[in-house]
């Protein structure tokens, strides 16, 4: 009695870790599909048509610009202005690009 009581707990011990196991990976899987997600539904990966050449420079426009904010709030006294206008400018990028993206999903939908 006291062998089956004792070969119980153990297997239940090593199903209960081995459970545990998967779960934790699984979350990891989900979390990576949902960054994953994310990012494929960003404006990074959905500017004016995949992969096209307007759409890497549009990236590089816009990352230019990140960067530029960037440094402008690593001074002591960042300059808000320009900041402002730095980030009209990444607006004004991402709706043209939105614009185009418009465009080719009524043509898309046209041609049907």
């Amino acid at each position: 009695m006291k062998r089956l009581l004792i070969g119980s707990i153990m297997i239940l011990a090593v199903a209960t870790t081995a459970f545990a196991g998967t779960h934790h990976r699984s979350n990891d899987s989900r979390d990576d599909y949902r960054k994953s997600s994310r990012t494929h539904h960003s404006m990074r990966g959905n500017h004016c048509g995949r992969g096209s050449l307007e759409s890497k420079r549009a990236r590089i426009v816009i990352d230019e610009k990140n960067i530029e904010i960037r440094k402008e709030l690593l001074n002591e006294n960042p300059d808000w202005n320009k900041i402002e206008k730095l980030n009209n400018d990444i607006a004004l990028e991402h709706s043209k690009c939105k614009t185009d993206m418009m465009k080719d999903r009524f043509e898309r939908d046209k041609r049907r």
